[in-house]
């Protein structure tokens, strides 16, 4: 396995002022035992107690007296992305380099992370509001992603306060033992082309998209975020500067996560004859 801790190293001389204020642990009333009961389900011991409230602490939560997990984020994610890279190059050197990124999205990704949360006891301490409520949805809506924030966050801290040895062993041990299924990320060229064939060969009604939201900000390229249903199930999102390029995001979503169990290793040239860019689903309205 690479090996990279003297360049992470370099990151780490001003990351306790950068990063972290100073709070106490009852602005977010976390109380002490709070925070020594999640240390011992860790196995790791903080010196700044603070930095784990603010990871455990999302930008929706509605306070001002403290800084939000935002930054630990930021720098989670990209010590997650990297450990998780060097793990995958290595385990699996035949796959293709869109291959790696499809499936360390699928089991590094928010989502995923967000399982973790929930092994840790962390979920219930991390503080939160979700934007609206939906009685159609067994968990407020966001939640996974706030949640998967939040270990990015705690990974972040972890980085830190303990430095890149402790983060590294903790990534290992915990997001790197469970095992990986390759085939998953296996036949996901043309995924509009493949999903339509899909839906055809197993009787689904049409599938139809909608735009969920689009945004120009801090991009001089406009972004668009798709969503698709089968009737009114949604069975996939994506994000791309097209909508287009969106639906095909949101397409390999809906195999990867949606139709995981059937079987996408079939000719669907002989289903569907247009071309990937020329399919284009219906609007939902």
């Amino acid at each position: 396995m690479f090996r990279t801790n003297t360049l992470i190293k370099t990151y780490s001389p001003s990351l306790n002022r950068v990063l972290s204020k100073k709070y106490s642990l009852s602005t977010l009333n976390l109380s002490e035992q709070d925070i020594s009961a999640f240390e011992n389900r860790i196995n790791i011991k903080f010196n700044q107690k603070q930095i784990i409230s603010q990871a455990l602490t999302h930008p929706s939560y509605n306070h001002s007296h403290f800084e939000a997990n935002e930054r630990l984020e930021w720098l989670g994610k990209r010590i997650i992305n990297l450990y998780t890279a060097e793990f995958l190059i290595t385990k699996f050197p035949k796959l293709l380099p869109e291959e790696l990124q499809d499936l360390q999205q699928i089991y590094y990704g928010e989502k995923n992370l967000a399982k973790f949360s929930f092994t840790w006891g962390m979920n219930q301490l991390i503080r939160w509001t979700p934007i609206t409520s939906d009685f159609n949805h067994k968990a407020p809506v966001g939640q996974s992603k706030v949640f998967g924030k939040a270990v990015q966050a705690l990974v972040g801290a972890i980085y830190n306060d303990q430095g890149a040895a402790v983060a590294r062993a903790f990534v290992e041990k915990n997001l790197l033992s469970s095992d990986i299924d390759e085939t998953k990320v296996k036949h996901l060229d043309q995924p509009k082309r493949r999903l339509l064939a899909l839906a055809k060969l197993n009787n689904f009604s049409e599938i139809k998209y909608s735009v969920a939201y689009e945004t120009n900000k801090f991009t001089p390229v406009t972004m668009y975020t798709v969503f698709l249903f089968i009737g009114s199930k949604k069975i996939g999102e994506g994000s791309g500067n097209s909508i287009s390029n969106a639906q095909s995001k949101a397409a390999k979503h809906a195999l990867i996560s949606h139709f995981k169990n059937y079987s996408r290793d079939f000719d669907f040239t002989a289903t569907i004859e247009d071309s990937e860019d020329q399919i284009t689903f219906m609007p939902l309205n």
